[in-house]
């Protein structure tokens, strides 16, 4: 039977030192095996897994009594170890599964009331059962996993038994090791230094009377980084010398320092750790070499400068250790640079690695993680809070600093992206949502539609009534320009301003017809005259066209014409096609000259010629 146990956690005192003298006991009556839900398990969050406990039939054989369980919990232990025994626990959790407060499930035991007040246990049954558990994690657990030959640090997760077979009571446990990482927040691990980490050293070479000098200037931007990327440093070297620079040199060093004694310290941690270190395990994980004439690089020239980018690659599975009670592990990236085969200088940057997962929390944990951060820094904000006096102006003004500050990093805000976005895009649809009911609920489509008739030329209304509110929409038809009968804009022009317009209109249409009667009167005597210089015919048709338009355009006498009647006989007035001057004298000198004789002289051609045949 599976059950879900809430988390009960708390620290252990005194420390389980036994765990780590003896991490197993075994019963042959008995057995308890651990399963855990995940390989790896960060700060902030929690181990989780279950309990397989199996208890036999022994029982049945006479000379064997029943067993009985008074208890049943759960410790992680986190330990360093040195090659000589030396031991020292770090953390230790627990929680109680089953104890006076928690009974067994009754499938597991006879009853649930213990034994007696005096004798709190229970008596067992034959049975197989599974207790789910629970153990909830600080964001900061300690140092990393780590293994070398003179030390190690280690998580041990361990369940132990109390149980009584007859009169004797024993001990059954076991134990198993798990993989435990501190949480980092991205936007703070990973952040730019003020300023450039650099280290730089020079190498002076007498020469001749003079002083040469080789300077190499090496800085990273920030120290934290993470185990399987790469690290970039910027080397800048000054050569002054004679000597051509033909080999750049990176490698990756770490450092086990190993303490005799135990640091001295305060209870306010004021005092520093500064101990000698009784040994030292040096050893070099990687290392990167750029030679002249390699990788675009032609080495650095006698008297001149470069600087370069240079990658090294971080293996994976290493972090810094910080220093504890008997050991430390550090890490520095080593700048060699080297002439042909001597080397010259070395420079040498301390650096701090992190494990990926520090910083990449697995997707079960995040929730968890980022609940933790603000809990943590809710918890700070409150001791704070308790420690300043309660004034008004203070209170005011602690408010105001609990805001969070969206220029400034706050702690847990990249875990708690994925949440946060899951939680902005549900508002945003349910925004989307309100504001779409809002504009259907002021549509003029929703409610019945009244129109309110105005005099014409005039506003026109219409009042949209609806479910607790009225809306008036007013609108202006402007009226028809067909045949360009408009003679007015305004809405509020009357009939007589119109008749003083239309009379000012007519009289002015009554003068330019005058006046073009007259013009056409004299235009047509004009082509008279030219008539016995141009011909019968084209006099003729000239005459007869202008008799047709002046029998339209003379008869002014009869009095003026309506404004109507001129325009209906603008539709319908035929008017003559004009041609340019030019054009008519050519056309008719051309027709003269083949009438006078243009056909005689091309017959004569013809003659001389003999005939075109």
């Amino acid at each position: 039977m599976s059950r879900r146990m809430p988390s009960r956690t708390f620290a252990r005192t005194p420390q389980p030192t036994d765990i780590l003298e003896f991490p197993a006991h075994r019963h042959p009556r008995i057995s308890a095996d651990l399963q855990v839900a995940a390989p790896l398990f960060v700060g902030g969050g929690s181990i989780e897994g279950h309990v397989r406990i199996n208890v036999d039939d022994a029982e049945r054989v006479r000379h064997k009594k029943s067993l009985a369980i008074a208890r049943i919990s759960i410790d992680l232990v986190g330990v360093e170890e040195m090659s000589g025994g030396r031991k020292a626990i770090f953390l230790s959790l627990g929680s109680e599964l089953i104890d006076s407060e928690h009974p067994p499930p009754h499938n597991m035991v006879e009853s649930l009331k213990q034994v007696s007040l005096v004798d709190p246990f229970w008596v067992l049954t034959p049975s197989m059962s599974v207790l789910p558990f629970m153990l909830s994690l600080p964001l900061d657990t300690g140092p990393p996993p780590f293994q070398s030959k003179l030390a190690r640090i280690r998580y041990i997760l361990s369940v132990t038994l109390l149980v009584r077979d007859s009169t004797k009571q024993y001990l059954v446990r076991s134990s198993q090791d798990v993989s435990v990482l501190s949480v980092y927040d991205p936007e703070k691990a990973l952040k730019s230094l003020p300023s450039p980490l650099t280290a730089s050293d020079e190498h002076l070479m007498p020469r001749g009377g003079l002083l040469e000098t080789i300077r190499v200037t090496a800085g990273l931007h920030r120290q934290v980084w993470v185990s399987g990327t790469s690290i970039f440093v910027d080397v800048h070297v000054a050569n002054n010398s004679r000597r051509t620079i033909k080999k750049l040199e990176l490698n990756l060093e770490r450092d086990i320092l190993c303490y005799k004694h135990a640091a001295a310290s305060t209870l306010e941690k004021s005092a520093s750790q500064a101990r000698i270190f009784d040994q030292n395990e040096r050893s070099t994980l990687n290392k990167s070499v750029l030679k002249h004439g390699t990788q675009g690089w032609s080495g650095v020239e006698p008297h001149s400068t470069d600087v370069r980018t240079c990658v090294l690659e971080i293996p994976r599975g290493h972090a810094t250790v910080k220093c504890g009670k008997y050991f430390e592990v550090r890490y520095f990236l080593n700048i060699v640079l080297s002439t042909s085969h001597t080397k010259i200088l070395a420079v040498q940057l301390p650096i701090i690695l992190i494990h990926m997962n520090s910083l990449d929390v697995v997707p079960n944990s995040v929730a968890q993680v980022a609940a933790a951060i603000e809990e943590k820094r809710s918890h700070t904000l409150l001791s704070h809070a308790a420690t300043q006096p309660h004034s008004p102006s203070t209170r005011t003004s602690h408010q105001i600093r609990r805001q969070p500050s969206q220029s400034h990093s706050v702690q847990g805000r990249a875990f708690a992206a994925p949440r946060l976005q899951s939680l902005e895009r549900m508002r945003a649809e349910a925004d989307e949502m309100q504001q779409l009911g809002y504009m259907l609920d002021a549509s003029p489509r929703k409610g019945k539609m009244t129109i309110r008739k105005v005099p014409s030329g005039g506003l026109s209304g219409i009042g949209v009534g609806g479910s607790g509110f009225a809306v008036e929409y007013q609108y202006h038809t402007p009226p028809s320009n067909r045949k360009g009968r408009v003679f007015f804009d305004g809405a509020d022009a009357n009939v007589e301003e119109v008749r003083r317009r239309l009379r000012t209109m007519r009289s002015f249409e009554s003068g330019l017809s005058k006046r073009s009667g007259k013009t056409s009167k004299s235009q047509a005597s004009k082509l008279r005259v030219t008539h016995s210089a141009l011909g019968h015919h084209r006099g003729n048709s000239n005459s007869n066209s202008n008799h047709e338009y002046e029998s339209g355009h003379g008869n002014e006498d009869a009095g003026p014409l309506t404004f109507r009647e001129k325009l209906e006989r603008s539709r319908f007035e035929f008017k003559k096609p004009t041609r340019k001057k030019s054009e008519r004298w050519k056309n008719l000198a051309w027709w003269e000259g083949k009438k006078d004789g243009g056909g005689e002289k091309e017959r004569e051609r013809e003659r001389k010629k003999g005939g075109w045949i």
